[in-house]
């Protein structure tokens, strides 16, 4: 009984935290929205949303990550209680974090490049047009850092937590992975986000500091725009050319945890 209940109450917990997201996300929009009738003196009505989320998209985001980081940032400090400390990281693990999630990001981009699920459900191309624009120092600064950052507290930090003690170790694993992924809103990036995490989620693990996947989750965003910023266009490879640059990054991937796992 005692572990049933523990179960709904990381449940619980977790769909609060998504709720709490939701909820601060929707009133950012909503006093946006407000803002901008009584300033250009519209009407509201679905055009008007539809395109203050086209144009106004990374800002309100932004606005709205910002408010949670601080209220699941307060709940993480409360549980960790010290013990997933940025001291925890000796010098020659900054090397390991970084080269893990740069073999993970590029394992991940040809997996999902060479299965093609692109708009199958959602559509990436729409996330990017809202939230890349801008310069190239404030996309970084936003997208590429502060982003990140939020994201790993409530997902790594609190929302890991409550899956791992609930459900365990895999569980939490899987579990946060997949809410990571389904939060993306499209297949494409959704399911790139889920194996990704998995490799966030045992890099704060094995390190014991939730800086672990921040860096590797800002090394992660902030090549996507810098990549993106500066290629007009998207090359175009071999199918033969993505799996084997897929092969290698897991290749690479697995080395490099077996190299972790023996040193730590």
């Amino acid at each position: 009984m005692n572990a049933l209940k523990r179960l709904i109450f990381s449940v619980l917990k977790v769909v609060l935290i998504v709720v709490v997201y939701f909820v601060i996300t929707y009133l950012v929009l909503i006093g946006w929205c407000v803002y901008e009738m009584k300033v250009n003196n519209v009407t509201l009505s679905e055009d008007f949303i539809n395109g203050l989320v086209l144009s106004r998209g990374m800002e309100i985001t932004v606005i709205a990550d910002i408010i949670c980081l601080v209220i699941f940032g307060i709940i993480y400090l409360k549980r960790s209680k010290g013990k997933y400390s940025p001291l925890n990281m000796k010098p020659i693990d900054y090397v390991y974090v970084l080269l893990l999630g740069l073999f993970a990001m590029y394992a991940a981009e040809n997996l999902v490049s060479l299965i093609n699920i692109e708009g199958i459900i959602g559509n990436y191309s729409d996330v990017e047009n809202m939230l890349l624009k801008g310069g190239l120092f404030t996309q970084i600064l936003l997208i590429g850092i502060l982003i990140p950052i939020f994201e790993e507290v409530m997902y790594r930090g609190v929302i890991y937590g409550y899956f791992k003690e609930g459900f365990g170790l895999i569980c939490g694993f899987v579990f946060t992975s997949l809410l990571f992924g389904v939060m993306h809103g499209n297949l494409e990036q959704g399911f790139y986000a889920f194996m990704i995490s998995i490799v966030f989620i045992y890099g704060y693990e094995k390190f014991k500091t939730l800086l672990a996947p921040i860096l590797m989750h800002v090394l992660n965003n902030s090549m996507t725009i810098v990549l993106n910023y500066y290629m007009t266009e998207e090359p175009a490879y071999s199918r033969k050319t993505v799996f084997i640059v897929m092969v290698v990054a897991f290749i690479c991937l697995f080395s490099e945890i077996v190299i972790i796992e023996k040193k730590k």
